[in-house]
Formats: C-alpha cells, sequence, structure tokens
C-alpha cells in the first residue's frame, strides 16, 4: 500500500498532503474504476438518505446527477467529483431603530 506522505508548512498555515490514488477514492464509486455512474450515485445518495432517516427521492438524485454531470457523458468523473463547499446564508443586517 502506498505511503501517505504529509508536509505541514507551519510558518504558512498550509497543510499540504500527497495521498494515494487508493486513498482518495470517491465513497460513491463502488466498483473503483474512478468515476461514479448514475446508478453508483442514487445508490449512495439511497444510503444516506437511510442513515440519516430521511426519504429517498430517486427523481431528486437523478436530477442532482445530471447537473453535477457538466461534460454530460452520464459519469462524474475529475472536478465533477470535487465537493464544492455550501456557501454560508450571510448574516442579517443589524435593524436600525
Amino acid at each position: 500500500m502506498k505511503r501517505l506522505v504529509g508536509f505541514i508548512l507551519i510558518g504558512l498555515g498550509v497543510v499540504v498532503l500527497n495521498v494515494s490514488a487508493e486513498e482518495k477514492k470517491n465513497p460513491a464509486d463502488a466498483n473503483g474504476d474512478g468515476k461514479v455512474s448514475k446508478q453508483e450515485y442514487c445508490d449512495r445518495e439511497a444510503a444516506k438518505a437511510k442513515r440519516d432517516g430521511k426519504e429517498y427521492n430517486q427523481a431528486e438524485a437523478e436530477k442532482k446527477f445530471a447537473k453535477k454531470d457538466k461534460d454530460g457523458n452520464g459519469f462524474l468523473e475529475g472536478d465533477e467529483l470535487i465537493s464544492k463547499p455550501k456557501t454560508p446564508a450571510a448574516p442579517a443586517a443589524p435593524k436600525s431603530e
């Protein structure tokens, strides 16, 4: 197994990690081919819904998959697999009296 090599650049406050491909595997990539099919994505969404005690909606999962599949090839791969952090809501402006 490839080793995980990490360097912490304390002066810059940056953590740089060299992670092997095996360790970067997306949990939704059930067959390990490096890309996530619509079926794999929907299966993962169903498992998350079950784990969280929520109702699973196949149509909604397929809609989310299509939005993420920027090139329309039926797979999520490369940059399509990178989750964008959710932008927190802006704080409400104080009320003036």
